[in-house]
C-alpha cells in the first residue's frame, strides 16, 4: 500500500510541473515573449519574481520558478532565492495560528533569499548551470494566437 500511495503523490507533483511549464510557455506565447524579456533585463527583476512565487504558500510558485530556470529564463541565483523564500505548505497553517510571525518570517526569507540569490549569481560561473540541449521557450511567428479556438458546433 505504501507503494501506492508513493507513485500516487509522485503522479501529482509531476503534474503540477508539467503545468507549470505549460502556463510560463502560455504566457511566454500569448505576451509574444514581453514578460520573459523585461526578466533577461534585470537579475534584481528575476530575484524579486522568485521571491514572491516562492513565498506564495504552497509548491506552485516554487514550481513555476523551477520551470523558468529549466527554459533558461531566470538564473540559479533566483532559482536559489526562490527555494529559500518558500515554506511549502506550513504557511497555511502558520497563517491560520500565527498571521503576524508568518508575514515577519515570508519577509525575512524573502530578504534572505534575494542577498542569498545575488551572492549566488556572483560566485557561481554561469557556466556551471548550463545545460546542452536544455529547452529554449519559442515565439511563434503567427500574428495572431489562436490558442483555444472555438470547435464548430455541429447540428443535426
Amino acid at each position: 500500500m505504501a507503494i501506492l500511495e508513493i507513485l500516487h503523490e509522485s503522479l501529482i507533483i509531476t503534474a503540477f510541473v508539467a503545468v507549470m511549464m505549460l502556463l510560463v510557455e502560455y504566457f511566454n506565447v500569448r505576451t509574444r515573449g514581453v514578460l520573459l524579456r523585461a526578466l533577461n533585463e534585470s537579475r534584481w527583476r528575476q530575484y524579486l519574481l522568485a521571491v514572491v512565487l516562492g513565498a506564495i504558500p504552497g509548491c506552485l510558485g516554487a514550481f513555476a520558478v523551477v520551470a523558468l530556470f529549466a527554459h533558461r529564463k531566470i538564473t540559479l541565483g533566483a532559482l536559489v532565492a526562490a527555494m529559500i523564500a518558500t515554506s511549502g505548505d506550513e504557511p497555511f497553517v502558520m497563517l491560520a495560528l500565527l498571521p503576524s510571525t508568518a508575514i515577519l518570517m515570508t519577509g525575512a526569507l524573502a530578504v534572505v533569499g534575494i542577498v542569498a540569490g545575488w551572492l549566488t549569481d556572483i560566485l557561481v560561473p554561469r557556466d556551471w548551470a548550463r545545460r546542452d540541449g536544455c529547452c529554449e521557450l519559442e515565439i511563434h511567428a503567427e500574428e495572431e494566437c489562436r490558442c483555444f479556438p472555438r470547435a464548430p458546433t455541429f447540428r443535426r
